[in-house]
């Protein structure tokens, strides 16, 4: 299991780090790759399932959608269901850079697919879930942490 977890970090470390070059490539920030990752898995979604998908306050999210509208990634639409509320959808230019950095990447890893037994995904599929839900919950507990200690400067004196 110490093995596993292990890999899991490398994981992670080799996602940040292609999060980066995305970023890069797109002329954006990590934040900004976030949301664009969220509303490419989720579609057309209001702007606030956004600012909690991406745990960020409604004005940062504002701040965001303006930046990557300008940089034609995102479009807002209003929403025909609820004059109120504003959903954001990913635009084709956008896609297109997408399947330009990550395709690579989630071709080979679907032709290895073989390699795995059905019962092996599952299993797979059920340990990142499990790392990803635990992950978010200690996320929770450290923020209030530190809302509670103040910041980690203030907390030493420094």
């Amino acid at each position: 299991m110490a093995e596993l977890i292990t890999e899991s970090r490398i994981s992670q470390n080799a996602a940040d780090t292609m999060e980066a070059a995305v970023a890069e490539l797109l002329g954006v920030n990590r934040t900004d790759v976030l949301c664009l990752d969220i509303l490419a898995r989720l579609g057309t979604v209001p702007a606030g399932r956004l600012a909690d998908e991406s745990r960020l306050t409604t004005g940062a999210i504002t701040a965001v959608l303006d930046r990557l509208e300008q940089a034609g990634y995102v479009r807002r639409l209003d929403d025909p269901a609820d004059r109120r509320r504003v959903l954001v959808e990913t635009t084709d230019r956008f896609r297109e850079l997408a399947d330009h950095a990550w395709g690579p990447v989630a071709e080979e890893l679907l032709a290895s697919g073989s390699r795995f037994t059905r019962e092996q995904l599952d299993g797979i599929r059920e340990f990142l879930r499990l790392g990803a839900e635990l992950s978010y919950r200690r996320a929770k507990e450290l923020a209030t942490e530190a809302d509670a200690a103040g910041s980690p400067k203030a907390a030493s004196g420094a």
